[in-house]
């Protein structure tokens, strides 16, 4: 313990912003500084959860699916973390060890964040590994990324990578691919197009399965309506708040030659920390088809998506992000399509 706390108050200003030393002259690295509209209690305790791969979801780095440990810290205000790669996913098979500080200082009702990660070993380029370090310690679900415990957005107002470093944000949701485990509801045809998602949305699983309950009955009694084409909606059956089962038929008027064609939508909603609602869910189309023009897709965007989508909700607005979507050989997953009664179902 004493040799780690050596070496974590080992560090160098650059820019006024602390850096951890690291064990290589040549080495990669970036600073950053940002401010999230939070407080940095909240902030740290985020940082610290993801950190420790803590909640029901069991939070994984995404940026190639990286090892975090919290090394220590001051109260609220200063933390040291440190990442290593993953040995399937790092370059060469090699382990790849970088030090990471967090300066937080508090700004009214918001946080100043300052910090800088380090690589250990030699090296010039780096991917933008060292700003993905840091930057997904406190993304929220609007960057895209999965909270924890607190869900806040973070406005970055300067990243200095070292020269040779970068800093793509792209790059730090780089996950591997795994094939996603999501229960679908069933087709007697073959083949059938089918999509399947995996969300999260920043609210209770109760509230989401209101909302998706709400536009359905407001569909059928013509409140609400379909964007995509002016499809029905039909409820068929629900396990409490968990397990949702719908069923869309096309409006003959706009669909493709004028034919009814139906699709079954099951979703399963897992409550998680902090407020997030885990949505996955699965479209499949009941006739023979390979091509679908988005339907599947959009037979559940539609369901959850809210008004920073283009969306129209009923009871709860509520912003959606998508981790994955994955539709059949041949269907798609245009979000434009979703919004339009101009194209086909």
């Amino acid at each position: 313990m004493a040799r780690i706390a050596l070496t974590l108050v080992s560090v160098v200003a650059a820019r006024g912003i602390e850096c951890p030393s690291s064990e290589s002259l040549l080495h990669a690295q970036t600073k950053l500084k940002a401010t999230s509209n939070a407080t940095c209690q909240d902030v740290a305790d985020e940082m610290r959860a993801r950190a420790a791969a803590e909640g029901e979801f069991m939070w994984k780095d995404p940026h190639n699916n990286g090892v975090y440990t919290f090394e220590a810290a001051v109260g609220h205000s200063k933390l040291f973390f440190k990442r290593t790669t993953n040995p399937e996913t790092a370059m060469g098979g090699k382990v790849y060890t970088d030090e990471i500080i967090f300066v937080l200082k508090e700004d009214g009702d918001k946080c100043k964040l300052e910090g800088c990660s380090a690589s250990q070993g030699t090296s010039v380029g780096d991917f933008s590994t060292n700003y993905c370090n840091m930057r997904n310690l406190y993304c929220g679900m609007s960057d895209g990324c999965q909270p924890v415990t607190h869900d806040f957005l973070t406005q970055e107002s300067m990243v200095s990578p070292s020269i040779g470093a970068s800093k793509n944000p792209s790059m730090c949701l780089a996950v591997p691919s795994e094939p996603k485990k999501i229960k679908c509801p069933g087709s007697p045809a073959r083949p059938h197009a089918s999509c399947r998602v995996d969300a999260r949305v920043a609210t209770s699983c109760k509230n989401v399965a209101s909302e998706m309950r709400n536009r359905v009955a407001a569909n059928q009694n013509g409140t609400w309506l379909d964007p995509h084409n002016h499809g029905q909606y039909t409820w068929e059956a629900s396990i409490g708040d968990s397990e949702l089962l719908f069923q869309r038929t096309t409006n003959p008027e706009t669909s493709f030659n004028g034919k009814l064609y139906t699709d079954r939508i099951l979703f399963t909603l897992t409550e998680g920390p902090g407020g997030v609602c885990a949505i996955q869910g699965c479209s499949e189309s009941q006739g023979a088809s390979v091509g679908d023009f988005s339907t599947n897709y959009c037979n559940m965007r539609n369901l959850y998506c809210g008004s920073a989508e283009g969306c129209t909700p009923w009871t709860w607005n509520f912003g959606a992000v998508e981790f994955d979507v994955s539709p059949s050989l041949g269907a798609s997953k245009d979000p434009a399509m979703c919004n339009t009664a101009s194209v086909v179902a």
